[in-house]
């Protein structure tokens, strides 16, 4: 079995053309890192969040700290969100049925300081079918 060896030929030409590819590949790796060290906002954050079967649903806005608790189901359950932020807990209610608009609550937290929110159904009363907790920032 012959095995040949495959030699590329560099001329001046090509030797300029892999300087300059790799000129450019510093310079984007330069200005990705760059882009990396920026930091965004802190109020810049918006999440979504539903429980299982997505009967229910919360949006967090970072920006002037609103939490929105949507009933899509007219099953006639309740929503309820839970938040924390800075160990602090608040609840914010829809009662009001699927007809009805979203409740939205206003909060005033620090800005950039860590909020937790989950959402459930509301059964007399009680929590039941949960989401999981979702991280943000105020």
């Amino acid at each position: 079995m012959m095995i040949r060896r495959v030699e590329q030929i560099r001329t001046p030409g090509t030797r300029r053309r892999a300087g300059k590819s790799l000129a450019l590949l510093g310079a984007a790796a330069a200005l990705t890192l760059a882009g990396a060290l920026v930091e965004a906002p802190a109020a810049s954050a918006d999440s979504s969040l539903c429980n299982p079967g997505c009967s229910g649903a919360a949006d967090f806005k970072s920006l002037g700290e609103k939490l929105v608790v949507h009933d899509y189901d007219s099953d006639g359950k309740g929503v309820i969100a839970f938040l924390y932020n800075d160990y602090l807990s608040y609840t914010c209610k829809n009662t009001k049925g699927y007809d009805a608009p979203p409740v939205t609550c206003d909060y005033e937290f620090k800005e950039g300081s860590a909020v937790s929110y989950q959402v459930c159904n509301l059964v007399d009363g009680v929590a039941v079918n949960c989401s999981g907790w979702r991280d943000d920032k105020a």
